[in-house]
């Protein structure tokens, strides 16, 4: 968290910093990212930002955070809960959503991909992190799936919630390697994620999320024998 005199500076310097912030992180690798180029467009000085922050991992965190909230907003917006769509339906239109939302807000979507696959030396707060925000907006379209009959209510819904978040962040890196880009491409233009073949691969998400791996017909005897 920043301390507390961030949160002591008018609102437009605050937006301004973590705008820039942004912009910093998203466009470079977290090892290349500078304080000193966020500084100078802020027209700060250096000193200036550990008034506010301990060191960039801080900074870096709190930009995500922000960033990750930010999108929950925009995928919401953009695929509201529809009474006509089943549970499957609406995480099927939550995948498409997430590359209209990547088209519409570029650096937010470059951020979440870079801290979803740079080699960070705090990878694993960062994972948490990022599941807390994705798994509580999936809990909830889960608990609705309940409710509609539509999900088993046995199954544990802080588990699904967890596997499925860690599908869809993953998902990204796997249509990446189907596409033939490189990292950098992918980041550098959400655009290229979107298309029949990504399309194809979500629906396969959905088969595999709403039927399982069994295969089907097999007599129910033979099922979760060792082979």
């Amino acid at each position: 968290m920043p301390k507390p005199t961030f949160f002591n500076l008018p609102a437009a310097k605050r937006e301004a910093i973590i705008s820039l912030a942004l912009a910093e992180f998203a466009e470079h690798p977290y090892a290349v990212a500078s304080l000193s180029r966020i500084v100078e467009r802020a027209g700060i000085a250096k000193g200036s930002i550990y008034q506010y922050f301990a060191h960039k991992q801080e900074l870096y965190l709190f930009t995500l955070e922000r960033a990750a909230a930010r999108l929950l907003e925009l995928l919401s917006a953009e695929a509201p809960p529809d009474p006509a769509l089943d549970v499957f339906a609406l995480l099927r239109r939550q995948m498409q959503a997430s590359v209209r939302v990547g088209l519409a807000e570029p650096l937010l979507a470059k951020l979440l991909y870079r801290a979803s696959s740079d080699d960070l030396p705090f990878r694993a707060e960062v994972d948490r992190l990022l599941g807390r925000a994705g798994e509580g907006h999936l809990r909830a379209l889960l608990a609705r799936g309940v409710e509609r009959g539509e999900i088993d209510p046995a199954i544990d819904l802080e588990l699904a919630a967890f596997v499925l978040e860690q599908l869809l962040a993953n998902l990204q890196g796997l249509i990446v390697r189907r596409l033939g880009l490189t990292l950098e491409q992918a980041a550098g233009d959400v655009a290229a994620l979107a298309g029949p073949e990504v399309d194809a691969l979500y629906d396969q998400v959905v088969q595999i999320l709403k039927h399982g791996l069994a295969a089907r017909g097999r007599p129910a005897s033979q099922q979760g024998e060792p082979r």
